[in-house]
């Protein structure tokens, strides 16, 4: 509060996300003109799916392809419920009662829509001076369990193994994807983004620093792994240098050349239907934890090669190979009563 070169007292105020001067004579007439201000105001709604619409093309803005993804799903959910609804006027309990209606879906899901309705609420607080947040001190509902790991079969590892080659002798783009997937670990985006300059052939290691993500134009970009762990080096085994060390003067500098999200999606769909695959490239990562859990790799160890950032992560993978090892011996003996 300060008086203006004309003598009256002033004050700034945020008004729905506006700021506004109040000027008055005085300073008991500057809190009357405020406090009617702000009464005012208390009656005044704003429509949830106003806001909603313009937090989206916002956060659009900052994030990349794949969150944007996530939050797209959640924010069509939210506006297709609550619709016009006056924000001011939605409570706690009506939140959590709208959550549980959620709770056939994957308790991921379900957090993900709290997120992006909170995120909300921040944002019409910051933009219309919304003050409350009825979801902010609430938890997400228990939905289904994660879905459980995809991991190779016998079969799939024999049709990895198999199908590098096609019928004229020439690797198959999508099969060395495949190939690498499953014996270095690399999730799809590194592998797109894997250079022949990444590779020491002498060494015989595989440099991870960076890894493609796709627009909603579907064009392939660069970008830095989201934590230290995505840099890292992998070895590269016998089988898997005899395939790539005589593919190495090819002309493009990527190894898989900068492919487009449906060049891929395509592509590995036809792979799959022609050999019987019967599992992603997100399943052949989970095929390389196995091995490294088979071969003995210590939790740390199989973290890093891994890019895990929490080893809690990899830990979760060798708990789950343990119990299937435990049924495994449990199933033997049986078998043999």
């Amino acid at each position: 509060m300060y008086k203006n070169k004309k003598g009256y007292w002033t004050q700034q105020i945020t008004v729905n996300g506006q700021r506004k001067v109040v000027s008055a004579k005085s300073k008991k007439d500057l809190m009357l003109k405020i406090t009617n201000i702000k009464e005012a105001k208390a009656h005044h709604r704003t429509p949830l799916n106003r806001v909603a619409d313009e937090w989206i093309r916002d956060v659009e803005k900052r994030v990349t392809f794949n969150t944007m993804k996530g939050y797209s799903s959640a924010y069509k959910k939210i506006v297709t419920d609550w619709e016009d609804t006056p924000m001011e006027e939605i409570t706690s309990q009506q939140v959590t009662s709208w959550l549980n209606t959620y709770s056939r879906f994957a308790q991921k899901t379900i957090k993900n829509i709290l997120l992006v309705f909170r995120e909300i609420y921040e944002f019409a607080y910051v933009n219309y001076g919304v003050q409350n947040n009825p979801s902010l001190h609430l938890k997400a509902p228990r939905g289904k369990g994660k879905k459980e790991r995809a991991f190779p079969s016998e079969e799939d590892i024999k049709i990895v193994n198999e199908n590098v080659y096609d019928v004229n002798g020439k690797v198959d783009t999508y099969a060395l994807m495949a190939y690498m997937a499953l014996y270095t670990g690399l999730r799809r985006g590194e592998l797109c983004a894997l250079q022949w300059k990444d590779i020491d052939f002498d060494k015989k290691t595989i440099r991870v620093s960076k890894s493609v993500y796709w627009t909603n134009d579907h064009i392939p970009h660069i970008k830095e792994p989201k934590t230290n762990a995505g840099i890292r080096e992998v070895p590269i085994m016998d089988a898997l240098y005899d395939i790539l060390y005589p593919l190495k003067k090819r002309p493009s500098e990527y190894v898989f050349g900068l492919l487009h999200s449906y060049q891929i999606d395509k592509g590995f769909a036809r792979y799959q239907r022609e050999t019987g695959l019967g599992v992603t490239l997100h399943g052949l990562r989970h095929g390389f934890a196995s091995i490294l859990y088979k071969n003995n790799v210590d939790i740390k160890t199989a973290a890093y090669v891994l890019g895990h950032a929490q080893s809690s992560t990899t830990l979760e993978i060798y708990t789950h190979l343990m119990e299937q090892d435990k049924l495994s011996s449990v199933r033997s003996a049986l078998n043999q009563i």
